[in-house]
């Protein structure tokens, strides 16, 4: 034999092995044909399903192993997802999964019609309200946990008496605790995991809930110290659900289940619930029969399986960077104070982040979808409107920055109704030609900082009316100086000449009159100068009520026309010692400031009564003095 011969034979007995494996795969791969997949639809059914396969939304539970959990690398397992992955492939869809927190935020997404389908799910009549169910195609039963060294055997009826009690919460089982047995002590729980670990350390004492979900947790948290202490005589009979809206996915989904063999179905349960597998051994003559074939499949398996899992990493690396920039970027929209929100051309939002509760009230589901004409004032929609024209002018300018940015003062409003001030950052979103698609902006709440504007503005006024009147006072002081100093000459002079005339002359009488008009005006000066506050202090005896009642002539001139003064003189009240001017000052501040409280019209009353302070009132009242005094009181309806 040649060696061209020799290589000829070599390399057919290895290519014989070769070409018939690949024979044996390309027998064992199926050949899929849409219409041979699903000819158990009716041609209504399958038609339905053509138009809607490529929006079909299923929420798969993430806590509720074995049954349906997302492992470390997020990806949904369990025995739910093995269905879901058969009834895609009868079906020919791929269903669009939408990840959830928890099984209530399924059930609430599933009432407004946020999914379609939810994945395992246990028939109530309060859900079924709003979803259809399919036959079930898995019961499993619900116990009682207790820690090992609790001997006892127990039924539901035996937990009314007994503390520590919990359960998973929305689940079927806590309305059969509450509704059916009267338990309604127990608490329910989110965290299963965190749950064991309380029951074995002893913070609780009782755990109940679905055997499946609690045993897989158990041996994941390494948990060796529980048992089961009773049957709850109540299964989880698991199927899947549908809005009762759109009738036809029920009937397609129980359809397509009655399509998977019991052969399936035992292997998708033996895959999840039981603990270990029966052993395989052929006969040694099978293996020597086909130890090429094995030999050559072993190599390009551990080919397919090596290239496999460095893919497999490749891929988990990349989606867990994905992930942790994705949470990192969701907190800082979640936890920042400023609104973030995306806003088509018709001026509608099409996204808006969550702190959009903190500044409006509106959560973001009630949000996304309204126009700014129905959350801005419609003052401020105006200068919206003007602002947005003026941005599409400058589109057509070629010269214009297309990263600008402009920021306007907008008044909103809440969800409540009242208003607040905003100051909005806005620029153009744009796509690859760079032709705007959008509106990005941040919005930030202002109102305190227009409330402080605005207090300084008034403030600025009073200031400045303080000014005025201290410059009137001023102007007041240096007249009235000199007309007391020509008072005290006519005064002076009229009282000489009382001394010198007999009572019964006629200019007497002329010259009383001249006395009485220079006193008053006496009174008048030593007013003005206490306004000025020029007067120097001389206390004496004298009547408050008598006092106030000269005064408030010249302090319904000091408020005006638009507010009443009010006088309530207290009766047989006692004398003070006070300097007359240091009254007068008193009195035309205080009722300056009531009239500064008062807008438009109003009252201002002033009035005195008599006040004894004794022992037990200062004893309660620690800055009051035992004593008699008067009290002079001024209040405003402002």
């Amino acid at each position: 034999m040649n060696p061209t011969q020799h290589n000829t034979i070599r390399f057919s007995t290895l290519l014989l092995p070769l070409v018939f494996y690949f024979l044996c795969l390309q027998y064992l791969l199926p050949v899929h044909n849409v219409f041979a997949e699903t000819f158990f639809l009716s041609p209504e059914e399958y038609e339905w399903l053509q138009e809607h396969k490529d929006k079909l939304r299923i929420a798969p539970d993430p806590h509720y192993p074995p049954i349906e959990y997302y492992d470390e690398h997020g990806v949904h397992v369990g025995i739910a997802a093995d269905y879901i992955d058969l009834i895609q492939q009868k079906l020919q869809v791929e269903f669009k999964f939408v990840r959830l927190k928890n099984f209530q935020e399924i059930l609430e997404k599933a009432r407004t019609h946020d999914i379609d389908i939810i994945a395992s799910a246990i028939k109530t009549e309060s859900r079924e309200k709003f979803l259809d169910f399919t036959s079930p195609y898995i019961k499993i039963p619900n116990v009682i946990i207790v820690r090992k060294e609790d001997p006892r055997r127990l039924s539901l009826t035996d937990l009314k008496g007994m503390t520590g009690i919990v359960y998973q919460a929305g689940y079927t089982i806590g309305d059969v605790l509450m509704e059916k047995h009267g338990i309604t002590h127990a608490r329910p729980i989110t965290d299963p995991a965190e749950a064991l670990r309380d029951l074995s350390m002893g913070r609780i004492n009782v755990i109940v809930g679905n055997i499946g979900v609690l045993s897989h947790y158990a041996s994941r948290e390494g948990i060796p110290n529980l048992r089961v202490a009773g049957d709850c005589d109540f299964d989880d009979v698991i199927s899947f659900a549908s809005r009762n809206d759109l009738s036809m996915i029920n009937v397609i989904l129980e359809k397509t289940l009655g399509q998977i063999t019991a052969q399936e179905r035992e292997e998708i349960k033996n895959r999840w619930i039981k603990m270990e597998a029966p052993g395989y051994f052929p006969h040694k003559r099978f293996w020597t029969g086909i130890f090429g074939i094995a030999g050559l499949s072993f190599a390009v398996l551990v080919l397919f399986y090596a290239w496999n899992r460095t893919l497999h990493r490749q891929v988990g690396e990349k989606t867990q960077e994905l992930k942790k920039s994705e949470e990192k970027y969701r907190l800082i929209a979640d936890n920042m104070a400023d609104v973030i929100a995306i806003i088509d051309l018709d001026l509608k939002l099409v996204y808006v982040s969550p702190s959009i509760m903190n500044v409006n009230g509106y959560r973001v589901e009630e949000a996304v979808g309204k126009s700014i004409k129905s959350i801005l004032t419609p003052e401020s929609v105006n200068i919206a409107l003007e602002y947005f024209e003026e941005e599409k002018i400058l589109e057509r300018d070629n010269n214009a920055d297309p990263a600008r940015t402009r920021v306007i003062e907008l008044e909103q409003y809440k969800k409540s109704g009242e208003t607040i001030w905003t100051q909005i950052a806005f620029s153009f979103l744009r796509d690859e030609n760079g032709r705007p698609t959008g509106i990005l902006t941040i919005t930030r709440d202002i109102t305190i900082h227009k409330e402080a504007e605005k207090q300084r503005k008034q403030l600025e006024i009073q200031l400045r009316h303080a000014q005025k009147m201290e410059a009137v006072g001023k102007l007041a002081g240096g007249v009235a100086h000199d007309f007391n100093n020509m008072l005290s000459i006519i005064n002076g002079y009229a009282e000489m000449s009382l001394e010198t005339l007999d009572p019964q002359d006629l200019s007497y009488r002329n010259f009383q009159e001249i006395r009485k008009a220079g006193l008053r005006s006496a009174d008048l000066v030593r007013q003005l100068l206490a306004f000025a506050r020029k007067q120097p202090i001389a206390p004496v005896l004298l009547d408050l009520n008598e006092t106030v009642s000269n005064m408030l002539s010249m302090l319904q001139r000091l408020i005006g026309e638009d507010i009443a003064l009010l006088w309530k003189p207290g009766k047989g009240i006692w004398q003070v010692k006070i300097d007359p001017s240091q009254v007068d000052q008193l009195l035309a501040n205080l009722t300056v400031n009531s009239r500064d409280a008062i807008t438009d019209v109003g009252k201002i009353t002033i009035e005195t009564a008599n006040k004894t302070f004794d022992h037990q009132y200062c004893r309660m009242h620690t800055d009051f003095v035992e004593g008699q005094f008067v009290m002079l009181a001024v209040s405003d309806d402002g």
